[in-house]
């Protein structure tokens, strides 16, 4: 039923604003009024995200949060959080054994993480 009635949708906004010919008219003759592409376009990605929003709605707008942080553990969040700092902290060092320091202590760290 929700496919059916985002396509109904489309499909209205097809007839009533794009290049169709009359069903009285000669099949090689088109009629329409000149408009411009994008705008045509534009208004159909609109009539698209309209009818999708109230066919299945929506649950959030954005989230600054991490995505799919949400269902994650405490124990998982934590050690994606150490990963980040650990690769923060690699991304700033200067000298070169700093750098190889943060990339040992990164690798581990990214390891654990990917056990979680």
């Amino acid at each position: 039923m929700r496919k059916s009635t985002i396509l109904e949708g489309v499909k209205g906004y097809i007839q009533t604003n794009s290049i169709i010919p009359n069903k009285n008219e000669n099949r090689d003759v088109v009629t329409s009024v000149p408009r411009d592409s994008t705008r045509i376009w534009e208004e159909m990605a609109d009539c698209i995200r309209r009818s999708v929003r109230e066919v299945l709605g929506v649950s959030r707008e954005e989230s600054r949060r991490m995505k799919g942080a949400w269902w994650w553990s405490e124990e998982v969040k934590g050690k994606v959080k150490a990963k980040q700092e650990k690769f923060k902290a690699l991304m700033e060092s200067r000298t070169d054994e700093e750098l190889q320091f943060n990339k040992v202590q990164y690798k581990t760290v990214k390891k654990e993480a990917k056990k979680c």
